[in-house]
């Protein structure tokens, strides 16, 4: 009896020691991350990039990641970043498999951190949608074979809808209105991606206008390429239009914002900053400032026989010139004498 108890105990050690020399699980920190896109909708189809980063990582020696992506988009390359360099990478057999798997091994753990592969995929942008992708760890190994648990953070290919208001892009600003000399009103086309766009303007928060003379200004040479926008809204002498108050519309395609009528008078000759912006749920977006001056604009018209055919409207423009020649240099001579 003695002799059998000897026996099962020496099988028991024998047994717990082959049992410690398996390689088990091994806790980590690392994490597989894949990089949240975007595209503007638009017509055809857009290549789109997804790194697939590795971080927290203490010694790799083989990975697989099992790679799935949503229907609607086809994956057209994989190219290895710089991490897992030291490791053999053996890409996919089939390129258009989904799920598909991409393997990393070698004879040494490799302990670099960053992009291991980056994903391009072509991605349709007729219709606004999401496309998800994700990546799985599978049969991570350290160098004794131990293996590596690894967390993963998936991803989404996001087409936006254009009707939002910081994809928007500006065209032309001001324009004159012969009805009524010292008042204007300023024009700002929507644009996105070079093709002009239908925008349901009811559905924006708000949109408008500032308007700011140069000589109110605390630099007076500034130009349209030196001010930012918080130059301009954060002036006090900016002059704000738009529709909360009443005093911007929208003509057709237009922003329109009618000016002051002493925004010119007297000083036509003087530049005018103008700044639009449109605002929707996703926040504020501002066009390129522009630079108006009426004197310029109304020499360059008189003379334009291309854009401006009508020669009684070109002489009206010269008219125009001189009325504001001649009160400009009536008040000088007023308050030379006065």
């Amino acid at each position: 009896m003695k002799r059998i108890a000897k026996r099962l105990l020496v099988c028991l050690c024998a047994l717990s020691l082959l049992l410690s020399a398996l390689p088990g699980a091994v806790a980590s920190g690392a994490q597989v991350e894949l990089e949240d896109k975007t595209v503007t909708q638009g017509s055809g189809t857009e290549s789109v990039s997804v790194p697939v980063t590795l971080s927290g990582n203490t010694g790799i020696a083989g990975m697989t990641l099992i790679v799935s992506y949503a229907e609607g988009i086809t994956l057209t390359g994989i190219a290895t970043g710089e991490a897992l360099t030291s490791l053999t990478y053996t890409k996919p057999g089939n390129m258009s498999a989904n799920p598909l798997n991409l393997v990393w091994d070698g004879l040494e753990a490799d302990t670099s951190n960053g992009v291991v592969a980056t994903l391009t995929f072509e991605v349709p942008k007729t219709e606004a949608a999401e496309y998800e992708i994700s990546v799985t760890p599978d049969g991570v190994f350290d160098n004794n074979v131990n293996e590596v648990t690894i967390s993963a953070v998936s991803c989404k290919i996001t087409v936006l809808p254009t009707t939002s208001a910081v994809e928007y892009k500006y065209g032309q600003g001001a324009q004159i209105r012969l009805i009524e000399p010292w008042a204007l009103k300023a024009n700002a086309r929507v644009y996105t991606a070079a093709q002009t766009v239908n925008i349901d303007y009811s559905s924006l928060v708000d949109y408008g206008a500032y308007f700011i003379r140069a000589s109110k200004l605390s630099d007076p040479t500034a130009t349209q390429t030196s001010l930012t926008v918080e130059d301009i809204i954060n002036d006090a002498d900016a002059a704000k239009y738009s529709k909360k108050d009443g005093t911007a519309e929208v003509e057709g395609s237009y922003i329109t914002a009618t000016y002051d009528k002493g925004l010119y008078t007297y000083e036509f000759d003087d530049s005018v900053f103008v700044l639009f912006y449109v605002q929707d749920d996703s926040g504020i977006s501002y066009a390129p400032i522009r630079e108006r001056n009426l004197k310029s604009l109304l020499e360059t018209r008189q003379n334009d026989t291309v854009n401006f055919p009508n020669e009684l409207e070109r002489n009206v423009y010269k008219a125009m010139l001189a009325m504001f020649d001649t009160v400009n240099a009536y008040r000088d001579d007023f308050f030379e004498n006065n």
